[in-house]
């Protein structure tokens, strides 16, 4: 049988000491961890919003039987779907922007400011086409949880545009 090895007192000390040399490099490494997981985590969540307003706005037909304004006229239902698509991330209404455009490679339709909340007075039936594209573009500020050597966060940005569906006309077999 082995006798346990007695430790002088010194040996306690420097125990101490590295545990004290090594304890806060190991906690930040935790929190860096922790914060670019949760830095992806609103990427993510941003993207899938600014996806999902976009397909709303894309979606055929009328937001009500008895009305005439379309999905992609419907600027508080894009809202929606942005704030519906970010899972644990507040979205401002300043950071959502909706535009219109013929298609990739084309300007957005001439309109100040942001397009939506004009979209009723500015745009009709007749200008948004088959093949014009609803897009919403978010702008999302990063900030985090606590704040080191002067990196107090980033601007998170994300863009998504889907083809306008203005009338679907099927042909039954």
């Amino acid at each position: 049988m082995i006798k346990p090895k007695h430790r002088s007192k010194s040996e306690h000390a420097q125990t101490m000491v590295e545990f004290a040399i090594v304890f806060p490099i190991l906690l930040l490494l935790t929190y860096g961890l922790i914060e670019f997981g949760r830095m992806i985590f609103i990427y993510v969540s941003v993207t899938s919003a600014a996806r999902e307003g976009a397909r709303y706005g894309a979606g055929a037909g009328y937001i009500d039987p008895t009305d005439t304004t379309r999905y992609y006229m419907y600027c508080d239902g894009i809202r929606t779907a942005v704030r519906r698509g970010a899972i644990l991330t507040q979205i401002p209404d300043g950071a959502i922007t909706v535009w219109y455009d013929h298609g990739p490679g084309t300007s957005p339709f001439p309109d100040a400011g942001n397009r939506c909340p004009a979209l009723a007075s500015v745009y009709n039936q007749d200008l948004i086409k088959l093949g014009d594209r609803v897009g919403v573009h978010l702008s999302v500020q990063y900030t985090p949880i606590i704040e080191f050597l002067g990196f107090n966060g980033f601007t998170i940005q994300a863009q998504s545009a889907r083809t306008v569906l203005t009338d679907l006309k099927f042909n039954p077999p």
